[in-house]
């Protein structure tokens, strides 16, 4: 069990006390107040004229105030904390009476089975959750199945509100056109005896390519698609590229490099556009239980997570990381020859420990992610996980310098 560094802070406002978890903050250093309005405003349609509501994280209460001044005289809400820890400190620096004593509110604190039983009981009978993300993100380390959970909420409720209907549309044509499905795929690449180099599109990719260029023979490449152009035009052909994004701007990623003959593995949701215009050899793969497939690939909502899923699938002894940053390198996020440009807001900033043992920025979807990526790793103990990349450090991941890799290959491959 990891301890946690809680430090109970008063806010730059001088009226409210604010926690700083791990040199995090769980609620505005400045203004906690302002900033729990704020979230509470954003999540309006979610309170407007409901009689149930559900929230996960109390944090210090301040949002929770906010929600219930939204809410109707006769409706519940129900909020969801396993952190026992910051809520007993919540009781002692949250001022938090008025909200025990309202009718209308409903708390469930603690691991126990009670919590775990009212949470899942609760979720059948509402549409949608609120979720209060820096209580999630400041969990301690044994709570990571549900912080997982929680996050995947997140992001596949985004991914679904954003993409949902295009999505449906890139499923129907896709499986209209009789596509060959990943088991195909996986068993031509059986228990593979060179190590898997799982190539994303990070900052750190093009000082790797060099390093690549060395080894290629003696390892698998399998790479997103988004970093497909930039290991061409370095004149290293990949064994496997992977789309999972539903939208048409991901035919940019294989735009004027149609006729490769180099093998496409797709989420049956991604771009119906982008896979009939490749000609190279096509593999549809579902991240869910199908009538099509027995075999399921687990996304992770991410395409380099999709690619480490088929890596493990195909049976990889040795799994290499390259590109993988999952944070800033040198105020970059991605690599050269990157099809898109960056869209980036520092409201999502948040620091992890990095490769070198320094804190280094990152966004909080690249944060799910690395939990992904961690989780992954520790349930599969018999393969070896190497990091090249220069970003945020991988629970699980051994570290190795660019300089090491080819004689760490030829000493043992």
């Amino acid at each position: 069990m990891n301890s946690r560094k809680i430090e109970v802070l008063l806010a730059k406002n001088n009226k409210n006390h604010t926690l700083k978890i791990n040199n995090i903050f769980l609620h505005s250093a400045y203004n906690p107040v302002k900033e729990a309005e704020t979230f509470a405003k954003k999540n309006l349609e979610k309170l407007k004229d409901r009689q149930l509501v559900v929230v996960y994280g109390f944090g210090l209460g301040y949002h929770v105030r906010e929600i219930l001044k939204m809410l109707n005289q006769n409706a519940e809400l129900h909020v969801f904390d396993i952190d026992h820890e910051v809520f007993n400190l919540a009781k002692r620096y949250g001022n938090i009476n008025d909200i025990l004593n309202d009718t209308r509110f409903n708390l469930y604190v603690g691991d126990n089975d009670d919590f775990y039983k009212n949470f899942k009981d609760i979720l059948t009978v509402v549409e949608d959750i609120i979720i209060y993300e820096p209580s999630v993100r400041l969990l301690p380390e044994e709570y990571i199945d549900l912080k997982d959970a929680l996050f995947n909420f997140i992001i596949g409720k985004n991914s679904i509100e954003k993409y949902g209907e295009l999505a449906k549309k890139n499923i129907e044509r896709n499986l209209r056109l009789n596509y060959k499905l990943i088991d195909e795929f996986i068993e031509l690449n059986k228990n593979v005896t060179k190590p898997v180099v799982l190539v994303a599109a990070g900052p750190s990719l093009d000082e790797t390519l060099y390093y690549l260029r060395r080894v290629r023979d003696k390892v698998k490449i399998f790479a997103v698609g988004s970093a497909l152009k930039n290991l061409i035009k370095n004149e290293i052909i990949p064994d496997m590229f992977c789309i999972i994004d539903p939208q048409e701007i991901v035919y940019e990623q294989i735009e004027g490099f149609e006729d490769l003959e180099i093998p496409m593995c797709f989420l049956a949701s991604a771009s119906s556009k982008a896979v009939e215009r490749y000609f190279g050899p096509k593999y549809l793969f579902f991240n869910e239980e199908n009538e099509y497939e027995s075999v399921v690939v687990e996304t992770g909502k991410s395409v380099s997570t999709a690619v480490l899923s088929i890596a493990i699938l195909c049976g990889a002894k040795t799994v290499f990381f390259a590109g993988l940053d999952l944070a800033f390198v040198n105020n970059k996020f991605h690599c050269n020859n990157y099809p898109y440009t960056d869209n980036l807001s520092s409201s999502n900033y948040m620091k992890v420990e990095g490769t070198n043992g320094e804190f280094v920025s990152t966004t909080r979807g690249m944060y799910y992610y690395k939990l992904w990526i961690e989780k992954k790793i520790s349930q599969h103990q018999e393969i070896k996980f190497i990091n090249l990349s220069k970003g945020a450090k991988v629970k699980g991941c051994q570290t190795l310098d660019l300089d090491d890799l080819l004689a760490y290959i030829e000493k043992n491959y």
